[in-house]
């Protein structure tokens, strides 16, 4: 049962295949991405707090400030730091798209492994798809919650040692049902199975194993389908790394060090 529940967690959390660990790195099958800090993006502005707690702040006409001092920056400088706001602005809509994809995939996959274990009559297919889709629109609204402006708050994925995040208690909670039900749905079935002679508690078993490599297997499938929009999610990325390169070359922006994207070792 256990991992049965940790193959149903990892399908949920393919709906944040962009966003690993819900923040500090968009990491897929694709790349490794790696942000040094924290960052908030809301109505055309980024902040960013890094390691150090240095807060810098750009806008999408290319302002820059560091810790509430404004940068004097010529043309060239402030067209740099326009990009680099405009390459997260672009990015972190492919990570939803990418995201929403995911979720069309687990909830078609596992809604058809989960009719095919426990019948047509099973709530679970229902109950997983109305999971994913809140997930999906808890999502949407965060990141679109201005319509002229791309919203992203890192907190919001990620929680801290000492707390989860609010999303990564909600997916818990999902799991938590979907797992809920699903044990209840088995035991009935195994109860009505036993009575009529046709199983056992061997059986019982033998069913659980094969859901969990089921779903294994599924979502694996689903990460290769994925693959090539996570390919193109990362080489956004890729350009606002350059981007931040050309920063490191501006006065008062040298030590910017947030972003690190790395291709995936074989």
């Amino acid at each position: 049962m256990n991992r049965t529940k940790t193959m149903l967690t990892a399908a949920f959390a393919l709906i944040t295949i962009s966003f690993s660990s819900y923040a500090h790195d968009f990491n897929s099958d694709a790349c490794d991405v790696n942000l040094n800090g924290d960052i908030v993006l809301a109505n055309n502005e980024m902040t960013i707090t890094s390691e150090q707690n240095d807060v810098i702040l750009f806008n999408r006409n290319g302002d820059a400030s560091v810790n509430g001092k404004t940068l004097q920056l010529n043309a060239q400088e402030r067209d740099t730091v326009s990009s680099y706001v405009e390459g997260f602005e672009r990015a972190v809509p492919k990570a939803i798209a990418l995201a929403a994809k995911a979720i069309e995939l687990t909830n078609y996959a596992l809604g058809e492994v989960f009719t095919g274990l426990l019948g047509e009559d099973s709530s679970l297919p229902g109950i997983l798809a109305d999971k994913l889709n809140a997930l999906q629109q808890k999502l949407e609204s965060h990141v679109y919650q201005q319509p002229d402006a791309v919203t992203f708050n890192s907190a919001f994925f990620e929680g801290s040692a000492e707390l989860d995040s609010e999303f990564e208690r909600d997916i818990d909670a999902a799991v938590e049902e979907v797992m809920g039900t699903a044990m209840a749905e088995l035991l009935v079935s195994l109860g009505r199975s036993m009575l009529s002679g046709d199983s056992s508690m061997e059986n019982f078993e033998d069913k659980m194993t094969n859901l969990g490599d089921t779903i294994e297997a599924t979502v694996e499938e689903q990460s290769q389908q994925l693959k090539g929009d996570a390919l193109e999610l990362c080489d956004a990325l890729k350009d606002i790394e350059q981007q931040e390169a050309k920063l490191q070359k501006i006065k008062g922006l040298e030590s910017i060090d947030f972003i690190h994207v790395s291709n995936k070792s074989a």
